[in-house]
């Protein structure tokens, strides 16, 4: 039975705009204390260029690798807009014939020295999509296609593996494959990357398949689950070193089957009712998952309920990014609004969901953007562009990219 949350772990945040102005007025919003110009590197300025051309291109990530250590993402290449080759689809299986068409960069610097003294690394990808996932020790891996390559915490690479595709060899239904993906994540741990293999036929057949690995050695850790149709990967695995969580799914390196699970109470013994308004979360770390549904709520694996986060109807909350070791979590708005003079602006918050308490509010506004011509119209941007944020592990850090504009923000 799921348990009823204790009244002293509960906590409200707010996110409407009354709240904002309120909570910014009791306590000034946080001042950046460092602001860098990421055009300093000249493949992400050719990035920008073509981005106002286009506003096509997957924006740039930002992710912190210690508390002082950030990696900066992006894709360029052949393969974005405007291109002079095949653009294929990130599932396409012919990809074993095809050349290269993106890299994918990454930029890796101290975030009080800045992106000038940046280590630079890039490699060739044949879809977009390419991962660097964070080893929680200063380390990152990355995942490019098929292939799966891990570095140390001085951007070194330490060890590399190519997983095979199945190509083009029928499914165990007779029928083609129609779209294929590896997925990679890395534990709250850090020792180890689990890899999510998807395969499915078009109408029928295929599924998503598990291997854990250790990080250290990517030797194989324990046996592939079944290919299960029920379920699939995300951008981001929610995984730990002996489980990984999709939807109403759960799997583990020690047994092949897929079992059942109620999101809300994953360590319930109650019949599961799968209820699709519910499928959808992160792990925070390994006791707490951030449920997405009509509000955001923090619970236990238990079922007791730390926080909820309420949002304004029409605007809704957008891409929550948690610290990693620390129980915070920033988010922003779904829907941008728009400014005078063609300008956009969203909002930041960031809390603390075991202390139930807003640390910071803080809104940014874009510029307007060139105004983009194709086909004889004149196309606008209809929201901020290239904007992410992160956390670094301890909370104490927010990191904002706006463009090419990267601020550091300290937080109490």
């Amino acid at each position: 039975m799921m348990k009823k949350p204790r009244p002293n772990f509960t906590a409200i945040a707010l996110s409407l705009f009354g709240f904002c102005c309120m909570a910014c007025s009791q306590e000034k919003p946080p001042v950046p204390v460092r602001s860098w110009d990421l055009n300093v590197d000249k493949d992400y300025a050719a990035r920008m260029a073509k981005q106002l051309k286009v506003i096509t291109l997957r924006s740039p990530t930002i992710v912190f690798l210690d508390n002082q250590k950030l990696a900066v993402t992006y894709e360029d290449g052949r393969g974005a807009f405007p291109f002079d080759g095949k653009i294929l689809d990130r599932y396409d299986t012919r990809r074993k014939v095809e050349s290269p068409l993106y890299k994918f960069h990454a930029l890796i610097f101290d975030v009080n020295i800045g992106p000038a003294a940046a280590k630079r690394l890039q490699w060739d990808a044949i879809r977009e999509e390419s991962q660097l996932l964070p080893t929680h020790d200063g380390g990152f891996a990355v995942r490019v296609d098929n292939q799966f390559m891990v570095y140390s915490d001085d951007s070194q690479l330490q060890n590399k593996m190519t997983l095979e595709y199945h190509g083009d060899k029928p499914l165990a239904t007779g029928e083609e494959v129609f779209a294929e993906s590896y997925t990679g994540g890395i534990s709250n741990s850090g020792r180890s990357l689990i890899v999510c293999h998807v395969l499915r036929g078009r109408h029928s057949g295929g599924g998503a398949q598990v291997t854990w690995y250790d990080r250290g050695t990517l030797k194989q850790v324990g046996q592939t689950s079944e290919a299960t149709r029920a379920t699939g990967c995300g951008a981001t695995l929610n995984a730990t070193d002996d489980s990984l969580y999709s939807g109403h799914y759960t799997v583990h390196p020690d047994a092949l089957i897929w079992k059942t699970i109620n999101p809300r109470c994953i360590k319930c013994d109650d019949p599961v009712v799968l209820d699709h308004k519910y499928d959808r979360y992160d792990l925070l770390d390994e006791k707490h998952v951030l449920i997405h549904g009509a509000d955001y709520e923090v619970l236990d694996l238990e079922g007791h309920e730390y926080y909820v986060i309420r949002y304004e109807a029409g605007v809704g909350l957008a891409f929550p990014a948690p610290a990693t070791k620390a129980p915070r979590i920033a988010y922003g708005d779904r829907q941008s609004k728009k400014e005078s003079g063609h300008r956009w602006s969203t909002r930041l918050q960031v809390v603390d969901w075991k202390e139930g308490r807003t640390i910071a509010v803080l809104k940014f506004i874009q510029d307007a953007l060139p105004a983009v011509h194709g086909g004889g119209l004149q196309l606008e941007a209809l929201g901020v562009t290239d904007f992410w944020y992160a956390l670094s592990p301890d909370g104490k850090k927010l990191a904002v990219l706006s463009m090419n504009s990267l601020k550091i923000y300290d937080l109490p």
